[in-house]
């Protein structure tokens, strides 16, 4: 990897990159919650138990991932910015 001033990742790309995925995982989480709502209550005797319990099993992980990853991205911000490894 070429390591020219043009190919670094600053620290505000960081904080954009952040910023961009916080909103991401916001939306994200409504979606989630808003499916697993309505699978919940509207489609309980179209769609058979095993799918719901699927769709809301699955929006779960997607929040927690999302919620993950943001925890890694902030980390990496805070290193940038400060200069220390954060270790967990």
């Amino acid at each position: 990897m070429d390591n020219s001033k043009s190919e670094k990742i600053t620290q505000a790309d960081l904080l954009t990159l952040y910023d961009d995925f916080v909103e991401f995982n916001d939306y994200c989480a409504f979606l989630c919650d808003a499916l697993s709502a309505l699978f919940a209550e509207y489609a309980e005797n179209e769609i058979d138990s095993h799918t719901i319990q699927g769709v809301k099993r699955h929006c779960y992980d997607l929040k927690e991932r999302a919620e993950k990853l943001e925890g890694v991205l902030n980390t990496l911000y805070q290193q940038s910015y400060t200069g220390i490894k954060v270790i967990k």
